[in-house]
């Protein structure tokens, strides 16, 4: 996942919902409607901010991209900061690609050590005031996997 050109939204850019890392040669407009997700902004923030005690609103918006969700650093005017994912339309079945992520987290933070995110909150049903599937999780420290993966050799990244 990377960080969309730095974009800090607080106003509402169609730019938030569309894929803005990437282009297609083939298919273009079919490729970018499997990564438009519409949502509310200001309830995904208000929920995110729910979580401290501190914190009254969002102040900074940071939109990252995946191929298969949206995710957001919400950074609160306390300091404290979460990710929000969205899924994409291409993720998998509606509702089942959520439930199954925060499951999993879930699992692995109850039978392994594996430093997993906490979920705060959830909701795999697009009918909500956010809009679409949701899931607003701890922001832990660390390096993605992406950036190491090629200075890894066969047995590191097959362990």
């Amino acid at each position: 996942m990377k960080e969309s050109s730095g974009l800090h939204f607080i106003e509402k850019s169609d730019d938030l919902f569309r894929y803005t890392s990437g282009r297609w040669l083939v298919d273009e407009k079919a490729q970018q409607q499997m990564r438009y997700v519409k949502f509310n902004l200001d309830n995904l923030c208000h929920l995110a901010a729910a979580h401290f005690s501190d914190a009254t609103k969002c102040i900074r918006v940071v939109k990252l991209e995946g191929n298969f969700n949206k995710a957001l650093v919400l950074t609160m005017n306390d300091g404290n900061e979460v990710i929000a994912k969205l899924p994409c339309p291409n993720a998998g079945p509606q509702s089942l690609t959520t439930a199954s992520e925060v499951a999993t987290l879930k699992f692995l933070q109850s039978k392994t050590s594996i430093r997993v995110p906490r979920v705060f909150a959830w909701n795999s049903d697009a009918a909500n005031p956010v809009g679409a599937e949701y899931i607003i999780m701890e922001k832990i420290s660390g390096v993605a996997l992406a950036e190491t993966w090629a200075t890894m050799n066969t047995l590191e990244r097959y362990k």
